[in-house]
């Protein structure tokens, strides 16, 4: 008797390290919604990235080609403004022309006339307020102008500030090139644009991302339920207990399938033939 005894709790105590053993295993597998979600999520959240990144760069291109474009646009107004007044030999620096000069500073844009190489009226100003006329351009770019080229760049500094600036020819009725025009925008300005473009990108891509994940987690919970109940009552029904009842609802064609046939089961009576 007390070797049936013994052989009682040797079995009790295999089938409770069993069981210990076998919820410690399934605490290690991953659950339905972590599956989803890494399904789901992880190549969302990477296409997303990269998308972001792509477009971040594609369109700071396109801002500082279209900087450059309005740039080209303004500097040739003032040739063509001034080329006028050297033809008539009228160019002097009146109140019409600074007037002209200074037309696009609202739009942050800054606009010369050089003579040669010598800014001969601009809108530029030093700390002190006072017009930067008769200082110099930097000696490679009368150059490329000289000969006959445009020229533009970025982080031209120009009395201590960084400019996005646009250089073109301002030419004699006969070809002769007597000097430049000039337009520029300060780089700043330009890198405000572009860190507000990116700051809006950014924070779209992230709003997107948290209501696709928000919707994932949703459409996982709903799916999730009906799985798990149906799996639950399955388990009852393999451990020999038919008393339950399985009321669980699924928009899904096949877990709609599984509930039928776990109901089934249970009214067949037949555990031993399918467990």
């Amino acid at each position: 008797m007390f070797h049936h005894a013994r052989t009682g709790m040797g079995n009790s105590r295999k089938k409770f390290i069993s069981e210990n053993e076998e919820g410690a295993e399934m605490k290690k597998k991953m659950g339905y919604l972590q599956v989803i979600l890494m399904i789901g999520c992880i190549p969302m959240l990477a296409t997303m990235v990269a998308l972001t990144v792509y477009a971040s760069g594609k369109m700071k291109d396109e801002l500082v080609d279209s900087t450059y474009l309005r740039l080209k646009a303004c500097a040739t107004s003032v040739e063509q403004y001034f080329t006028w007044d050297i033809r008539e030999d009228i160019l002097e620096k009146d109140d019409i022309s600074y007037q002209f000069i200074d037309s696009l500073q609202d739009e942050h844009i800054e606009q010369t006339l050089f003579m040669e190489d010598e800014r001969f009226i601009t809108s530029i100003v030093d700390k002190d307020g006072n017009r930067a006329e008769g200082t110099k351009a930097d000696p490679q770019i009368w150059e490329t102008v000289r000969a006959g080229n445009d020229y533009k760049t970025d982080g031209v500094e120009i009395q201590g500030e960084e400019y996005y600036v646009y250089y073109m020819p301002v030419c004699s009725d006969d070809g002769e090139i007597l000097g430049m025009a000039f337009a520029g925008e300060r780089e700043s300005i330009v890198q405000d644009a572009i860190s507000d473009m990116l700051r809006s990108l950014v924070l779209r891509s992230v709003c997107l991302n948290v209501l696709f994940i928000a919707v994932m987690v949703y459409l996982s919970f709903k799916i999730r339920k009906p799985l798990l109940t149906t799996a639950e009552y399955i388990d009852q029904i393999a451990n020999g207990n038919l008393s339950g009842n399985l009321e669980v609802k699924s928009v899904i064609r096949e877990v709609t399938t599984l509930i039928r046939a776990s109901v089934s089961i249970h009214g067949s009576g037949r555990v031993d033939a399918v467990f």
